[in-house]
């Protein structure tokens, strides 16, 4: 007997809730879907967290195309209903689903969606100033418009006068956002903008009206709060070729640039493992399984990674026949398949060197920093300054690593994500002593790990100089963001080999920098503070 409209609509809300706590992101958007075909049986306030439920989840999963398009419906939406006298639709819901939205067109290099949704936010549906959420709102605004409005003097062109906002509203907003918002990062660009505008002699009000309301200590004391600027909508939108799987495979592999020299070239298959793009590249790796089993017939693993998966989540280990059968599967579906649901197949390292009879992986922690002539008013590079942290993490597995061991135990036994349970957490300083111990040298493990990131980072910005090139009109970014100087922490993951030899195994464009435990503490804060300081 089917279940009345009301009851199904909550429990598709509910399923779709629980699918996104634990990472399947993918099947909570299809969840949230039915949700919302009833959702005229959803009270308003379930209705709002199925909406902003089902765009954090598209925007997980990178979609953000469509995660603007689901911020910007629920933010309008949610203002017709508090116009309307509903107490649950609040301004603080609309600011933060505009903000989302806004961050989402930044990720997609469309600074014209950011500026249309903050304009509307700020003209149209701004009620109640002073909190949080509206400060956020009105500061991301004056950011949004002080980069149009630099962007406009480099290239000359003329401002569409309908979305013009003079240069000194701009700032004002900045301002606004720097004396109630809660984190730092607008603190940070307001204080930027304001010492260059007093140098370039701008049109802009005088240091006395717009007068730094942070003494020296209150700075020193909320330096580390600006690594909240890590998650910003102001960093490079090229990012994404690291930190989606199957762009980070076709930037070290496929996207081989003709000037790389036969060493880089072949350095590259050193340090990254045999990985397919599926269900493309179905046929090259049925030949590749079927060459390993003319060697031997012991059984090998692989790790099918899902684009946009983090952590654990969107990470499953496979054998070779269910490497294949997954393969064979969706290549049949492949018409109905959009790139967007690729998935990397990526073999697992084997033997991986063991600490204490367990596999580990790295956390190398990669600031990126854009250094320009005068930061605030001229466009260049996004990051042209790359530096590598000499401390890190290293995660062990929660148990031993034995090949013997059933199919139950294999992800506890092979994956070292943070999360995954009380796994245990160490510095480099303690795998310095371990190298030591096993007979390596750890300085060659150090500068082949340096090589490593060296050789992905020039990939990266050989795209992102090409990106540059091809971008010219208004409605995009480009490299202007790099006029506030925002710093840029990536982590890259390692896998060391059995002769101690690392593998890069995965970029993350926003690792975790707040602290799980008292074991990853130091080395968070160390990197934090050396990025920023």
């Amino acid at each position: 007997q089917q279940l009345p409209d009301n009851v199904q609509a909550i429990g598709h809300a509910m399923h779709a809730s629980c699918l996104a706590r634990i990472g399947r992101d993918v099947e909570a958007v299809s969840a949230y879907d039915r949700a919302l075909t009833l959702q005229r049986w959803l009270s308003l306030g379930s209705s709002v967290e199925v909406m902003m439920g089902r765009a954090n989840a598209l925007q997980r999963l990178m979609r953000y195309k469509e995660a603007k398009q689901q911020f910007s419906t629920c933010a309008k939406w949610s203002h017709k209903k508090g116009s309307d006298g509903d107490a649950i639709a609040t301004t603080t819901t609309v600011a933060k689903a505009v903000c989302y939205s806004a961050t989402c067109s930044m990720r997609l290099n469309r600074l014209d969606w950011a500026k249309e949704e903050l304009l509307w936010y700020y003209n149209v549906a701004r009620k109640d100033g002073g909190t949080i959420e509206d400060s956020e709102a009105v500061g991301m605004l004056g950011a949004v418009l002080w980069l149009d409005f630099v962007r406009s003097q480099q290239q000359k062109d003329d401002h569409d006068d309908d979305m013009h906002i003079p240069p000194e509203e701009a700032l004002s907003m900045l301002h606004y956002a720097s004396e109630h918002s809660n984190i730092s990062l607008y603190r940070w660009i307001y204080h930027l903008v304001v010492g260059s505008t007093l140098k370039k002699n701008l049109p802009l009000p005088t240091a006395k009206t717009h007068k730094s309301t942070m003494t020296n200590k209150d700075e020193g004391n909320r330096i580390l709060d600006l690594a909240s600027a890590n998650r910003s909508p102001f960093d490079d939108f090229n990012l994404i070729h690291l930190d989606d799987k199957v762009l980070l495979h076709r930037l070290v592999i496929i996207n081989t640039k003709n000037g790389d020299s036969e060493e880089e070239r072949l350095s590259t298959n050193l340090y990254w493992p045999k990985s397919f793009v599926l269900p493309q590249q179905a046929d090259s790796l049925e030949k590749y399984i079927s060459s390993l089993q003319e060697k031997d017939n012991l059984e090998k693993y692989w790790i099918l990674k899902d684009r946009a998966g983090y952590g654990s989540y969107g990470n499953r280990l496979v054998t070779n026949q269910e490497a294949l059968s997954y393969a064979n599967n969706n290549n049949k579906n492949m018409n109905n398949k959009s790139d967007s649901e690729s998935v990397l197949c990526q073999k697992l390292v084997d033997p991986p060197l063991l600490i204490n009879g367990r596999k580990f992986s790295l956390r190398v922690y990669v600031v990126c920093i854009p250094v320009v002539d005068d930061a605030v008013t001229t466009i260049g590079e996004t990051y042209n300054k790359f530096y590598i942290s000499t401390d890190g993490l290293v995660k062990l597995a929660l148990l031993p690593y034995d090949t013997s061991v059933n199919n139950e135990l294999l992800d506890d036994m092979h994956m070292t994500n943070s999360g995954r349970g009380e796994m245990d957490q160490c510095d480099f300083r303690f795998l310095r002593e371990e190298i030591r111990r096993m007979r390596y040298n750890y300085d060659d493990l150090w500068e082949e790990i340096r090589q490593v990131v060296t050789n992905v980072m020039k990939r990266y910005k050989s795209l992102s100089e090409a990106s540059r090139e091809n971008t010219t009109t208004a409605a995009t970014i480009d490299s202007s963001r790099s006029i506030f100087s925002l710093p840029k922490i990536l982590g890259f993951d390692f896998i060391i080999d059995g002769s101690c030899h690392p593998m890069l195994i995965e970029v993350n464009r926003f690792p975790g920098l707040k602290p799980r435990d008292d074991s990853d503490a130091g080395v968070k804060k160390s990197g934090r503070h050396g990025c920023l300081v």
